[in-house]
């Protein structure tokens, strides 16, 4: 008795599935799999958290109301990492909300738990070993619309519930990404193929649908005016300019030879360089000459040709995803077993393919948006057989028996074995450490600007669920990326010189630096052709694990004078790499914290380079490519005296 009590108790199974769940997630905590699938999901936590020494709810790619949400709660409790717990909780309700309605609807209760343990199975690694919030907010908004169309199927009383969770959940989805509501979005139509069928309307399920609708409108209405401001709105405009080109491929090498340049304002070495994400240069990728290249931007057509071409790629695509195959099974099961929503199964099958065809036809089809409409149709096929597993004893027999068989195989296919999966180690930086080298590079007590990528090692300095430290990077910008666009980033170079360009204010401030040596000198030769082509690279100072560089113009305003106290050493090239020599000597600064700069000259071109002196020696890092064919080479010292240099006349060493 006991025993077919608790075999047909809803309540035990949901909570074994739950217990199982949460059990999973402190397995996967275990081994160290939870982890961040792109760059993206860590700089909008450095916004969140203040890592550039301001809390920021504006991250462009989710709400500004989302953004205050984690803002606040970095700021009054610093205690983790918000965001992925918080990606980690909708993703668990999400799927909780799922295994609930199919567990209550499936009379077999244990059938009802395998059926959505194999669900987990399927989708966990996306949604946890490479997280991502565009995929938190699909599975957010998946669940929300099979809750939704449960809590409405009987419209006379609608589970009130039910319709706060769905509502809760799409809200949610919609402010993490606003592009993935639309997708998901989509397959709610469904609740009206009945009524299309029945060529009446119900005007209840309007009422419905615009609750939900409001519930991601009336967001994203407050989002659009929050980024309505001169420095969000421009960066928003930007980044849509370069998006086609940069992202999907919009403006291919191929045809470069037919684009006028001259009449965009930048060239193809230009384009290379923003291709690799280097486009914060307003004065070079401005918003005049982004529009002028949109002109020539290779959009696909509705052609016979380019129509063939993305089902050719549609069927490729798909046939490599196990996960794809999954939802075809599922809904391929859902349609035997569940003979009065047949109509609502094919709709969403073939909604599902038209959504993928669409991605692939427009070239936008990473995997974590690849997926977004099998995921969605997956969680609805399941639904649906979930609703008719009880209306016909053989078919529901039938359609397990194939399930289990096809079922086993699909997932016999994936190259995600549950299994084998090892522990991952985790070596973290240390944060304090990078901040020390940071401020170490520059002995003076002048303010630095330190120019960094998406590389930075800060990346490494803390473990997924770990609350980075506020203002660790106050005096750092980003000049990589999206995030390069950020209105923050040209008001910190301001300071430096330049409210356009931190490339320029790396030129005009010498107390601007770059760090680590990513597209080092592809950034060089692009300062050198827009701002001074008589600068060059400089490697600064190390601490083993990261690097420092400067560009330093010729000084045009020096006194030149006998300096005895400068006490100069013998000044020596050695062979530190493939691309840098390292010169090194002795001298006595006039004040300690003076900056001081070495000049170089072959007779047919001079660059000077800022050297870092401690304890009278100084040493400076310069390019091989630059002075390999130079047969004899004259130094020059200079210190910097206020706005001025002084130039010792005597140090006529040749190197």
């Amino acid at each position: 008795m006991i025993i077919e009590k608790i075999r047909d108790n809803s309540k035990i199974w949901f909570g074994a599935y739950v217990v199982m769940h949460m059990l999973f997630l402190l397995w996967l905590y275990s081994m160290n799999l939870f982890q961040y699938e792109t760059i993206d999901d860590f700089y909008q936590l450095t916004y969140f958290s203040g890592v550039f020494g301001e809390y920021s709810p504006f991250v462009m790619f989710s709400n500004v109301i989302y953004g205050a949400i984690m803002c606040l709660l970095f700021k009054f409790l610093p205690i983790c990492n918000w965001m992925v717990v918080a990606y980690i909780l909708i993703s668990f309700i999400s799927l909780a909300s799922i295994a609930k309605i199919t567990i209550y609807k499936i009379s077999n209760k244990s059938f009802a738990f395998l059926l959505n343990a194999i669900f987990l199975l399927c989708i966990y690694s996306y949604l946890y070993e490479q997280i991502n919030f565009s995929k938190i907010a699909m599975i957010a908004l998946a669940a929300g619309v099979v809750t939704f169309i449960d809590a409405i199927h009987d419209l006379d009383n609608p589970n009130k519930a039910e319709l706060i969770i769905a509502t809760i959940l799409i809200t949610w989805g919609g402010l993490l990404r606003f592009k993935v509501a639309a997708m998901v979005l989509a397959f709610v139509v469904v609740i009206f193929v009945e009524d299309i069928l029945n060529r009446k309307i119900e005007i209840k399920k309007i009422k419905y649908l615009l609750i939900i609708a409001l519930a991601v409108m009336i967001p994203w209405g407050v989002n659009q005016v929050a980024y309505s401001s001169e420095g969000w709105s421009e960066a928003n405009y930007r980044f849509k300019l370069l998006n086609g080109a940069v992202d999907y491929g919009t403006l291919p090498e191929e045809i470069w030879d037919s684009v006028d340049w001259d009449d965009i304002g930048f060239d193809s070495d230009d384009m290379v360089f923003a291709l690799g994400w280097h486009f914060s240069d307003k004065n070079v990728f401005s918003v005049d000459a982004l529009e002028r290249m949109t002109k020539y931007e290779q959009k696909p057509e509705v052609s016979l040709h380019n129509l063939k071409e993305a089902a050719k790629n549609s069927v490729k695509y798909c046939m490599t995803h196990v996960l794809f195959w999954t939802a075809v099974l599922v809904l391929l099961l859902a349609f035997v077993i569940n003979i009065s929503k047949r109509w609502e199964i094919a709709f969403t099958t073939l909604l599902m393919l038209m959504e993928t065809y669409y991605l692939v036809f427009n070239n936008r089809y990473p995997d974590r948006v690849g997926i977004i409409p099998w995921v969605v149709a997956l969680s609805i096929g399941l639904y649906y057989f979930a609703c008719g597993y009880n209306e016909n004893q053989y078919k529901r027999k039938k359609a397990m028996t194939i399930g289990f068989i096809a079922g086993a195989f699909v997932l016999s296919l994936s190259d995600r074995h549950l299994l084998s999966s090892e522990k991952i180690d985790v070596n973290l930086s240390d944060s304090t450490a990078f901040t020390t080298f940071l401020d170490t590079i520059d002995p003076s007590d002048n303010a630095d600007l330190f120019l960094i990528n998406y590389t930075t090692p800060i990346l490494d300095a803390y473990g997924i669920f770990q609350c980075p430290e506020f203002g660790v990077l106050d005096n750092c910008v980003l000049d990589t990326g999206c995030m390069s666009l950020f209105p923050d980033v040209y008001e910190k170079s301001a300071e430096f010189g330049s409210d356009k360009s931190p490339y320029e204010a790396l030129v005009k401030n010498d107390h601007v630096y770059i760090i680590d040596e990513r597209y080092l000198f592809e950034k060089r030769d692009f300062i050198r052709k827009h701002y001074d082509e008589d600068i060059d690279i400089s490697w600064v100072y190390s601490d083993g694990n990261s690097d420092a560089y400067s560009v330093a113009t010729n000084p045009d305003n020096w006194e030149e004078k006998d300096i005895a106290d400068w006490e100069i050493g013998d000044v020596v090239i050695t062979e530190n790499s493939l691309s840098y020599y390292m010169v090194s000597g002795k001298i006595d600064l006039l004040t300690p914290g003076d900056m001081c700069f070495l000049q170089l000259t072959d007779g047919t071109k001079t660059y000077t380079y800022e050297v870092r002196v401690q304890d009278d020696e100084f040493v400076v890092g310069i390019p091989v490519d630059t002075w390999a064919n130079s047969t004899e080479i004259k130094a020059s010292l200079f210190v910097k005296v206020g706005e001025n240099y002084l130039k010792d006349n005597d140090l006529i060493g040749v190197l």
